[in-house]
């Protein structure tokens, strides 16, 4: 009775202090490896691991390079996955490319050489893929087509809805 239910209180107490401490400790390491340079997580498409550091892989690096210079030329990102996809160019799980995967691609400082942790950006030691200079356009772009791609129709008009953001019409 008693005994039981007092140890098995205690058993959930000392188990929500490890995973609170296993929590911590992987969020320091994380803030670590940022801080150092050294990659966080698989690396994304155009870099292969090696070594526990991310290496250009030649073949998809020209994927990233070709989105890079389509977008500045149509300044669509939809523009982006119909060339691709007329191309025939495949992600490394032979894929398809969607629009999702491209605007992550777009958007992403891994291929500058940067890491982008708790809202700073960080110096990496791997290869850029992008020059700075490019990467800055790209976002501007993506930022200005985000603002004129909102219609009037889609504005909150006062109420939050769980799941609006996710469906366009």
């Amino acid at each position: 009775g008693r005994k039981t239910m007092f140890q098995t209180t205690l058993l959930i107490a000392l188990a929500e202090h490890e995973r609170e401490t296993i929590s911590v400790r992987t969020k320091e390491k994380v803030e670590w490896r940022a801080a150092k340079g050294l990659p966080i997580g698989p690396p994304p498409v155009g870099y292969r691991m090696k070594e526990k550091m991310y290496e250009v892989d030649e073949e998809y690096a020209k994927h990233i390079a070709a989105c890079d210079r389509l977008y500045l030329e149509h300044e669509s990102s939809e523009a982006v996955v119909r060339e691709f996809h007329r191309l025939g160019y495949r992600t490394p799980g032979g894929h398809r490319y969607a629009l999702p995967m491209i605007c992550r691609m777009l958007r992403n400082a891994t291929y500058v050489a940067k890491i982008h942790y708790e809202g700073k950006l960080h110096d990496a030691q791997w290869k850029p893929i992008r020059t700075w200079e490019t990467h800055q356009k790209i976002q501007t772009i993506m930022d200005s087509n985000a603002r004129h791609n909102r219609s009037g129709k889609r504005e909150s008009k006062g109420h939050v809805y769980l799941l609006q953001s996710l469906l366009r019409c």
